[in-house]
């Protein structure tokens, strides 16, 4: 049953059903957040003065810890991962909850759709997003190649507005 527990045998007998986080992110919430954010609680997280929101009813991708349907973010800290049934219980204590509606959810605060090759050449290469003509944009290309010396990436024309 998705949801119905994780890998370390489901949180603890204050907060049962509750996923423990990697040690490391729950270190560097601590020191951002205080004492407060050591106990897996929604009620000593809002002590912090943070805005906590609780995702539910999805799927949460955490290799680290299997199984979990709900998320918590403190901040901009991911503070817990659980179960529904627990997040259930605490969301008159959340300043918002987000049902996923079976969605799932890759918890990072990160582009999940990046291409990154693609992105790193375009930065090294030439911005021709800006010129009105194929002489603009042949001069911008010159001038790179001089500067470079080697071969010249372009990107962001569009010729359907220039004059040739």
């Amino acid at each position: 049953m998705r949801g119905s527990g994780c890998r370390d045998g489901g949180g603890s007998s204050q907060n049962p059903g509750w996923c423990s986080v990697h040690p490391a992110p729950r270190a560097r919430c601590c020191e951002t957040y205080g004492s407060c954010a050591r106990t897996p609680t929604v009620d000593r997280l809002r002590q912090c003065a943070v805005p906590v929101t609780l995702y539910r009813g999805g799927a949460v991708y955490a290799p680290a810890v299997p199984g979990c349907s709900a998320l918590l973010v403190a901040g901009d800290r991911i503070a817990w991962l659980g179960t529904d049934e627990v997040a259930t219980g605490h969301v008159d204590s959340a300043d918002e909850v987000i049902d996923l509606r079976g969605a799932l959810i890759t918890p990072a605060f990160v582009d999940a759709h990046a291409h990154v090759t693609e992105t790193g050449l375009a930065l090294a290469g030439v911005d021709l997003t800006a010129v009105a003509s194929v002489g603009e944009a042949l001069a911008l290309v010159e001038r790179a190649a001089r500067i470079d010396g080697g071969p010249v990436l372009g990107h962001g024309w569009d010729e359907r507005g220039w004059a040739e």
